[in-house]
């Protein structure tokens, strides 16, 4: 594990503290591994455990593990007194069940962090869900506005909470709830289209139906089971979709020197225009990048990645 950002002691020891529960079985998979291409799932597993990861690129799971750990304290061990302040009536209060066994009439059951599984041909699918409120699917994010602003993972969002549920039979709503926790959420850019207006807020998105997460699912451990011991050349490369492929910009410079674009294109065409009208400056490209390379352990052994980025 490198270390060049010299993250204190400290704070590092945080940062890469591993709690993992699920399952160490060579053909267990979590929902939110399935959502990856074949490529990455493959050559991640094969990548050396003596990685190259940095401890800064550890910090944003580490404090969206801490969140998840706080909420699920608060339910666990004071939620009584917290409804009250929040102004339920006793009748709710007493009505709720944390991680019950067995529900009754009138109870709300809620569960939380449970982990879940199902075998699937050889493989085991795994999952550990935030919290279901009384058949509700909730998932908490910590994440930027850029996420929510775009829907880049409403997608993702929408096939992983389709497996939790296919999973899990607490699960009984159609819907996923986003609870975001927005990191860099600014109430100066509340007025602008799209952006969040409050640093969290829910969105719930519709799941996909129990038959196409099963097709989903049984064609995804197909596929992986075809290329498992196969070469690396000979595993399909990832689609355009698949490596959430982020394409070039072109930045116009009134002044050479600065640091900062006066204005930046989506094509060199409109780039070039602005130059060609103001008579001065450069047009810089920004050139695109596979995302989801960025976040692949298996990238070092990859020949489509070597390829891409000119190595």
């Amino acid at each position: 594990m490198l270390n060049q950002y010299e993250v204190p002691v400290a704070l590092s020891v945080w940062a890469v503290n591993n709690e993992y529960t699920g399952s160490n079985e060579d053909k267990s998979i979590s929902a939110t591994t399935l959502l990856k291409s074949v490529r990455q799932i493959l050559l991640s597993r094969r990548a050396s455990t003596n990685s190259e990861e940095d401890v800064i690129d550890k910090i944003d799971a580490a404090v969206g593990t801490a969140i998840h750990s706080a909420i699920e304290h608060a339910w666990t061990n004071n939620y009584k007194e917290n409804l009250k302040v929040l102004g339920y009536s006793d009748k709710t209060i007493n009505a709720i069940k944390i991680n019950p066994t067995e529900v009754h009439d009138g109870d709300i059951p809620v569960y939380l962090e449970q982990r879940i599984e199902k075998k699937v041909l050889d493989w085991t699918v795994t999952g550990q869900f935030d919290m279901v409120f009384n058949g509700q699917l909730i998932d908490f994010k910590t994440t930027g506005t850029y996420t929510y602003e775009t829907g880049c993972k409403t997608n993702d969002y929408r096939m992983q909470g389709s497996i939790y549920r296919w999973l899990s039979p607490l699960i009984t709503e159609d819907t996923i709830a986003i609870n975001f926790i927005f990191k860099n959420w600014q109430e100066s850019k509340v007025n602008t289209p799209g952006y969040p207006k409050a640093k969290v807020l829910e969105q719930k998105i519709d799941l996909h139906s129990q038959t196409y997460v099963t097709t989903y699912v049984l064609d995804k451990i197909t596929r992986l089971n075809k290329y498992y011991d196969s070469d690396e050349k000979d595993i399909p490369f990832c689609t355009a979709e698949e490596l959430q492929f982020k394409p070039s910009t072109f930045a116009y410079y009134a002044n050479p020197d600065s640091k900062r674009a006066t204005k930046v294109f989506d094509t060199s065409v409109e780039a070039y225009k602005c130059l060609n009208e103001r008579g001065k400056g450069i047009v810089k490209e920004r050139k695109g990048e596979p995302v989801a390379c960025r976040f692949c352990k298996g990238r070092d052994l990859c020949s489509q990645y070597k390829s891409m980025m000119g190595v």
